[in-house]
């Protein structure tokens, strides 16, 4: 009954599948659930930057060595055999089912222009090479020109600090 849970993500085949929230902040979600009660798991949500129909769409969600989170699974995607296997994305939404294939997983540590959102053209091109070139394996996935992409974040652990990002292509 929350009126900011804008659709579900899900990759088949595995734990994930999960509704996500939007509101006008990074912040909230951060530490709550989605019936609005306070925890420091938070929830699965959209980055409030996005509109839903943008090429780039980050979708947020928290990671722990401790306890189990929705996007823990995420960690799997470093294993090159895991992605072989589950390398579809998902996203329902009340106007549109988006079918992403992942193109690239990686673990950024100092450069975190992939949370970046504002590109004229050229630029976006340029950042979609950018971020096939950070993949830790060959996806065997092109990107191209304009692709529309959905960007997955959580939180890493080697090195402290850091944030795993799996990055899939709309097709």
């Amino acid at each position: 009954n929350n009126n900011e849970i804008i659709g579900e993500l899900e990759i088949p085949n595995t734990s994930l599948k999960v509704p996500v929230a939007h509101t006008g902040d990074n912040e909230f979600y951060l530490n709550h659930l989605l019936d609005k009660s306070y925890n420091t798991l938070g929830s699965i949500f959209l980055d409030y930057r996005n509109k839903i129909d943008d090429r780039k769409l980050i979708i947020y969600g928290h990671n722990s060595e401790d306890i189990y989170t929705e996007f823990n699974m995420l960690e799997n995607y470093l294993n090159e055999s895991y992605y072989q296997k589950h390398s579809d994305i998902y996203f329902r939404t009340l106007n549109d089912y988006s079918h992403y294939k992942i193109f690239s997983v990686y673990v950024a540590v100092a450069d975190y222009r992939y949370i970046n959102l504002k590109f004229n053209d050229f630029e976006y091109n340029e950042h979609l090479k950018y971020l096939k070139k950070q993949s830790l394996y060959d996806t065997g996935v092109s990107v191209n020109d304009g692709d529309e992409i959905i960007v997955l974040q959580t939180c890493y652990f080697e090195p402290i600090g850091s944030y795993l990002i799996v990055v899939g292509k709309k097709v």
